[in-house]
């Protein structure tokens, strides 16, 4: 349970307060597509006792930042949330963010957010070129529902069934699908400047290695690739074995004198 909860500009933000008060740089975290904070809920237990002050915020429209209408969002919109709750927080933070909360986090960043770090977990290098778009995707509704997520080895079957009841009444616009396809924002090297961490996992049958080190080297700050052996893309933080990336992400936070 969140020690602290708080609306900010109308989006839900979760605070876990690291042991003995916490120290260093705090970390908040924005999850991915049909997501919300629930998707961190092992790294918010394990993080702060660590002694990580964290923040799990949830984007608008989506789990408790539910009052919103979403059509005719863009991923911009959403990066824009983030910003918003980023330059709230008590010192530049680290973000963290899974999935498609990896990409906004890269948009953040490209708008000169005051932030120290970075880590992007199950994600690739996204926009760096425009793609087709798939007739059948403009005749979708407006508001895409969420597919029922896939089993993995690393995923026990109750852990499944929880993952798709949180997300069976989430959306996206179809918007910000359209948009991202049709290249409305090219990636550059210098969106991030600041040190980052791409963390995969050795089992996610969405991204190779040699994507995550394509993400890895291509902007300006100094990158890092970390494959954590034994998970998959969801299992990274909701398998059995998530510890072994939230291990991952405590070792390079504070190599990088994150935590002083």
């Amino acid at each position: 349970m969140a020690d602290h909860e708080q609306v900010i500009d109308g989006l839900h933000v979760e605070f876990y307060q690291g042991v003995e008060g916490g120290t260093g740089h705090p970390l908040l975290f924005v999850h991915g597509a049909w997501g919300g904070s629930w998707m961190f809920t092992n790294y918010l237990t394990y993080l702060p006792n660590a002694g990580w002050n964290c923040y799990a915020m949830n984007l608008r429209g989506h789990y408790k930042s539910g009052d919103f209408q979403l059509g005719g969002m863009t991923q911009w919109d959403y990066a824009r949330d983030v910003i918003r709750v980023a330059r709230r927080l008590p010192a530049p933070p680290v973000l963290i963010g899974f999935g498609t909360g990896a990409h906004l986090v890269q948009l953040a960043l490209s708008k000169g957010l005051p932030a120290v770090g970075a880590v992007f977990i199950s994600a690739r290098l996204p926009n760096l070129r425009p793609q087709p778009i798939p007739p059948e995707l403009t005749q979708m509704p407006h508001l895409l529902p969420a597919e029922p997520l896939r089993g993995a080895d690393d995923i026990s079957p109750e852990t499944l069934v929880w993952m798709n009841s949180q997300m069976k009444d989430a959306v996206e616009p179809r918007a910000t699908l359209l948009a991202l396809l049709r290249g409305d924002v090219q990636t550059k090297p210098d969106f991030v400047k600041v040190p980052y961490l791409v963390v995969i996992g050795e089992l996610d049958d969405t991204l190779s290695p040699a994507q995550g080190q394509e993400l890895a080297t291509f902007y300006q700050g100094k990158g890092t690739l970390d494959i954590v052996r034994g998970v998959s893309h969801e299992g990274i933080l909701l398998g059995i074995d998530w510890r072994e990336g939230a291990d991952a992400i405590n070792a390079w936070l504070c190599t990088n004198g994150f935590n002083r």
